[in-house]
């Protein structure tokens, strides 16, 4: 399992994911990598990044 994927299934700030979105995403991420369109690596980290910006639009200034 990649870091990036696990980085993303703990969440961010106070973006959490059900295991249920876990699962859905996990699918996503295998049928863009089968699909050719970027390697699982890449999706994670983009979830990832993805978090993080919305995680900062919770943040008190």
């Amino acid at each position: 399992m990649s870091g990036s994927r696990e980085q993303w299934r703990a969440g961010c700030g106070v973006i959490q994911h059900q295991q249920v979105t876990c699962e859905r995403v996990t699918q996503l991420v295998h049928r863009l990598e089968k699909k050719g369109l970027c390697s699982a690596e890449s999706a994670w980290q983009l979830f990832l990044a993805a978090d993080r910006l919305a995680s900062m639009g919770s943040m008190p200034e």
